[in-house]
């Protein structure tokens, strides 16, 4: 099986602004389980890398050592309320140990708890915010036999306008999580789960409706790498077969 790779950059405003990288990542296996996170750091809080720092390397742990509770066992609320208690749970911690509050931390979140059992296959995607989580396979026959091709399994989640976006620092933010399952088909092979900040996907990679610029989802994602992008660019890829 192919290993897990992953990408991070700073942006060109941040660059020139002179402000680090506020995307943070972690990943964790478990078993047959990996569990990745992406958190984007607000740019409007104080604390936003130690936020999303915090937050994904937490969030990574704590799912991929429950991950079969949580793929198997709890509902879509369950999971909602679940993670927003734990992720309250370890700003606010966080908060006090540094002199600060909640909503000085504030970030989104991607996660994908990918089941990579020969049984099962499969990946539940938990994710709060922009940034987005995409599924690249290529099926064994059919019509589209050979030929690598892509699924958006969670889209980006923005608020009133394209500007606004559902952050960590809102109050009863579990409303706003999305929480999706999807079973992979043994007629895939090569199949990647990706998950991305917005950095990526608005840096010339996608086009406005969502279709991929580049036959498969590697080709179109690892553009960000040769392209110039205005925001802080991650993604993580986590091979399933």
């Amino acid at each position: 099986m192919k290993e897990i790779s992953y990408f991070t950059e700073t942006g060109k405003q941040h660059i020139k602004e002179g402000i680090e990288n506020q995307d943070a990542f972690a990943f964790k296996m478990q078993g047959n389980y990996v569990c990745a996170v992406i958190a984007d750091g607000a740019g409007s809080k104080t604390q936003a890398k130690l936020g999303a720092t915090i937050l994904s390397q937490t969030l990574a742990d704590y799912i991929a050592e429950n991950a079969e509770s949580f793929y198997f066992n709890m509902e879509k609320k369950e999971i909602q309320e679940d993670i927003e208690q734990k992720a309250i749970s370890i700003l606010e911690e966080t908060a006090e140990s540094i002199g600060c509050i909640r909503k000085d931390l504030g970030s989104t979140f991607v996660i994908a708890l990918i089941n990579r059992s020969k049984e099962a296959p499969g990946v539940l995607t938990i994710h709060l915010g922009d940034g987005a989580i995409v599924l690249g396979f290529t099926p064994k026959d059919g019509i589209n036999s050979g030929k690598g091709m892509k699924n958006v399994l969670s889209f980006p989640k923005n608020g009133r306008t394209s500007h606004e976006t559902f952050l960590t620092s809102m109050p009863n933010f579990s409303q706003y999580i999305d929480v999706y399952k999807r079973e992979i088909s043994s007629n895939f092979i090569d199949t990647e789960v990706w998950l991305m900040t917005d950095g990526v996907y608005w840096a010339d990679t996608f086009s406005n409706n969502w279709g991929l610029t580049k036959p498969t989802v590697r080709e179109t994602v690892e553009q960000i790498q040769d392209v110039e992008h205005r925001d802080d660019a991650t993604y993580i890829c986590i091979p399933i077969n």
